[in-house]
């Protein structure tokens, strides 16, 4: 029996880097077997590869996966030589696939003399004579990865267990267990481009789509306007402390116009409630300010019809507060069909010139109390709290003068 984890053509270098059971059957099998076996961990023509996250060669780390009975034992609890070819061609092609070459048709080659197929090289738990095959448990979604309109989801090992592909470029597409059953969902925000611009798509670990929504919606504004949204980005949250998680997305206009709407679904895509924005919206957070309050929306964004009401030049940058529980209507200046929102405060920064960066939830002080972090262009930290008072600026190396933060009067 040999095992060789090189290239079939010339070397390449990336990096190089049981259970027990009753042996008696693996034993007699080895015994009666005549022959030679050779395993090589590249198909012909092709390269072995290391598998930096496993810190091992990807062919390798699958033999060894197999042998600690991953892949399918027979009646009698035996892993033979061409259980393991199976599992080992059919592991490392796929990893070939997510990593290397989606066109790939062979991970391994394996040789057999006649009367070694059936050999055994690893004993694991038997199963009673004439019982089905115990079912193979589904691979856990550990990370899914996006291209443009298509996504694929790996598990722990970085194999590919699954992908889609979406009717428009993906924006954004995370993890999280939406039901609360321990079982991880994929959630895909759809941007512009095709029939799912604007859509929440959501997966099942099995790769089964479990529900979809979208974020288009009658335009609140009489503004210029495609007629359809186009998700930026999304987050989640247990919003209600039911155990479950919202999803609360940020849409906007699917060609760039100024109108964008923030939506919340609950676990199963139905829609919980929105608001809306005379402004592009850029960034959401979930947070509470201690570790038993209750969650709250934060985001930030551009005002367009804000500089006319307060006199300003320029495009207003903002961040604002909404309450889960009660997340309706528009934000100010109220120019739009639904007027006044429910945003519990609603602030201003200035200079109109800076941009929002980044937006964070951190306990600054450690004191068990968290702030809300606003990032600026201009290296200005704003510490605001969650009642919306401005704690402090902090200057990062190379910081602007004259940063500003104001609560507009309700």
């Amino acid at each position: 029996m040999i095992f060789i984890d090189a290239c079939r053509e010339q070397v390449k270098v990336d990096r190089r880097g049981t259970e027990t059971h009753d042996a008696t059957p693996l034993l007699k099998s080895m015994a009666e077997a005549k022959g030679q076996v050779v395993f090589y961990g590249a198909a012909p023509g092709c390269f072995a590869y290391d598998d930096d996250q496993r810190q091992n060669g990807v062919f390798t780390a699958a033999l060894l996966d197999g042998l600690r009975c991953s892949a399918v034992a027979d009646e009698q609890g035996l892993i033979t030589v061409d259980a393991l070819a199976d599992f080992v061609n059919q592991r490392v092609l796929a990893w070939v696939r997510s990593h290397r070459d989606r066109s790939a048709t062979q991970g391994i080659q394996v040789t057999v003399d006649r009367g070694t197929r059936s050999m055994a090289l690893a004993a694991c738990a038997a199963r009673a004579a004439g019982a089905e095959a115990p079912p193979v448990r589904p691979r856990e979604p550990a990370a899914v990865r996006t291209e443009g309109s298509a996504f694929h989801v790996v598990d722990a090992a970085g194999i590919t267990i699954w992908g889609h592909t979406a009717k428009g470029t993906i924006a954004h597409a995370e993890l999280a267990d939406l039901d609360g059953d321990g079982h991880a969902e994929v959630i895909v925000g759809v941007g512009s481009g095709g029939d799912d611009a604007g859509k929440i798509l959501v997966y099942g670990g099995d790769g089964k789509q479990r529900w979809t929504a979208g974020t288009t919606a009658p335009f609140n504004y009489d503004s210029g306007r495609s007629g359809k949204l186009a998700v930026l980005t999304f987050t989640t949250g247990d919003l209600f402390l039911n155990g479950q998680r919202e999803v609360v997305s940020l849409s906007l206009d699917s060609q760039g116009w100024y109108p964008s709407r923030l939506c919340v679904f609950d676990s199963g895509g139905s829609l919980v409630a929105s608001y809306w924005h005379p402004g592009h919206l850029h960034q959401v957070v979930v947070g509470a300010e201690t570790e038993h309050a209750a969650p709250q929306i934060i985001v930030s964004g551009v005002n367009n019809d804000l500089r006319a009401a307060l006199h300003l030049d320029g495009y207003i940058k903002t961040v604002f507060l909404l309450d889960p529980r009660n997340v309706i209507g528009e934000a100010p200046p109220y120019l739009g069909k639904l007027r006044r929102g429910s945003e519990l405060w609603y602030g201003v920064l200035l200079p109109a010139t800076d941009v929002v960066e980044r937006l964070e939830i951190v306990d600054r002080d450690q004191d068990g109390k968290n702030e809300i972090s606003v990032w600026m262009a201009s290296r200005n930290v704003f510490y605001l709290s969650f009642a919306g008072e401005l704690r402090s600026i902090a200057r990062a190396d190379g910081a602007t003068s004259g940063a500003e933060f104001h609560l507009l009067e309700r």
